[in-house]
């Protein structure tokens, strides 16, 4: 499993959308200029939107769950001071209803050594709770509405090309990079929101 740090930018995110076949990868030998590299990755970014089902099925994306299945890697608190450090296994869960404004994120693991952990956030409208299923306890939470949950949101690919149309002109092609498949992606990066986001 990848996981993946939001910043301002959402470069990598958009790499995994953005794959494109071989007779698109001409290399570019001359500096780019910020014009060509917005051309770029406009045109990147409307093909993957396309790829999508367009900007209508973008924006009708309000309900979604995504299943999560792979590993918690364990590197500051792994037996082994390094590589490969301990990992346990993971499943996820991320449920998003974002016309009622809820969003839940339910996750089962363990801590090295197999001390599970289990548990979840819930995000219901103005409610919001966190769950331990092993201690069969919640507690009020403090989180932000369910829309504005931009490191959750953005583990659906659908959502961040959304986010990254709705600011189109902050869109810059960064370059090529290889995942960790092996598959080559264009990146490119756009600000999460609007001036001064």
């Amino acid at each position: 499993m990848t996981t993946l740090r939001i910043a301002t930018m959402a470069a990598a995110v958009l790499a995994a959308c953005l794959a494109q076949p071989p007779s698109a990868r001409a290399q570019h030998t001359a500096p780019m200029t910020i014009a060509d590299s917005y051309a770029r990755a406009r045109t990147l970014l409307e093909s993957a939107i396309a790829a999508h089902g367009g900007p209508g099925a973008l924006n009708a994306a309000r309900q979604i769950r995504v299943t999560f299945r792979g590993s918690d890697v364990w590197r500051n608190q792994s037996r082994r001071v390094n590589p490969p450090y301990d990992a346990e296994p993971l499943n996820a869960d991320l449920h998003i209803d974002l016309q009622r404004g809820r969003l839940v994120w339910a996750n089962w693991s363990s801590f090295p050594g197999g001390i599970p952990r289990a548990g979840a956030f819930v995000t219901d409208s103005a409610r919001h709770y966190r769950v331990e299923y092993r201690a069969q306890t919640f507690a009020n939470a403090q989180y932000p509405p369910a829309s504005q949950q931009t490191g959750n949101l953005f583990y659906v690919p659908q959502l961040i090309l959304a986010a990254a149309q709705q600011n189109i002109a902050t869109v810059r092609w960064i370059g090529r990079m290889q995942l960790s498949t092996g598959a080559p992606v264009d990146v490119i990066a756009a600000r999460k929101f609007g001036k001064g986001g």
